[in-house]
């Protein structure tokens, strides 16, 4: 802020820290020290004329604003059709399409390093016990027993293993990721 000659507000500064509902309660709610001046935490922030709440529970109805802003439609009308006509996927589609791009990514060698090197995404074919399975044939990834089922399956092995077994062997197998997200896209539009 100092080299761009900018000074902060205190009074108009807010700290938002992002969580689930289960989660809210066990983060700390002191002030933020930021230089000399201390920051308070609060649970919901408006940037740009958008609230976003600390659980991040408004993503779907912002973007269904957005498209009624854009068509100039009215709040009684439905939105799925406007959504289909930008062609924008709902918020649970949009991030199990970029959980399968990132795991196309990761066994094409195309992901980031830390992903890539540090995850252990396994097919079902490669596992000795499962050779002689009709799965073994197709490009099925073994989803990773869990111990707790609020955080474990929520991991990004566990999460995306299961996106990616729920898609079609025709998508799976797409020969570049252009195609595999055109592919993507149209099935889980369907």
């Amino acid at each position: 802020m100092c080299s761009y000659r900018l000074q902060l507000n205190a009074s108009k500064t807010e700290v938002l820290r992002c969580a689930s509902a289960r989660r809210q309660s066990q983060l700390p709610f002191n002030p933020l020290a930021v230089g000399s001046d201390l920051v308070s935490p609060v649970s919901c922030v408006r940037d740009l004329g958008i609230f976003i709440d600390a659980e991040l529970t408004m993503l779907q109805p912002v973007q269904n604003a957005a498209a009624q802003l854009i068509f100039k439609a009215c709040r009684q009308d439905h939105i799925q059709p406007l959504l289909r006509r930008l062609h924008w996927l709902q918020m649970p589609e949009r991030i199990s399409f970029r959980l399968a791009v990132l795991v196309y990514r990761c066994f094409h060698g195309s992901a980031p390093g830390y992903l890539a090197s540090e995850t252990d995404l396994q097919r079902v074919l490669h596992l000795n016990a499962r050779r002689r399975l009709r799965s073994s044939t197709t490009s099925a990834l073994v989803i990773p027993r869990t111990v707790r089922s609020t955080i474990g399956d929520r991991t990004f092995l566990a999460t995306a293993a299961s996106v990616w077994n729920s898609l079609p062997e025709s998508v799976r197998s797409s020969p570049s990721l252009q195609i595999f997200r055109c592919r993507l896209k149209t099935e889980l539009f369907a």
